[in-house]
């Protein structure tokens, strides 16, 4: 298992997100909330096809 530091360390380098500890939560649930939205947009697509 990646330490705290390895972690945060990585989502700065691959996706740009620089985290603080007072930031991890929310950002993590923004995160989260982009690809619920994004699947819901793609469901609705292949749905309505």
């Amino acid at each position: 298992m990646r330490s705290e530091e390895e972690k945060g360390k990585r989502l700065a380098e691959k996706y740009g997100i620089l985290m603080t500890k007072e930031m991890e939560v929310d950002r993590m649930c923004d995160l989260s909330q982009i690809f619920i939205d994004k699947g819901m947009e793609k469901g609705l697509v292949l749905g309505e096809s």
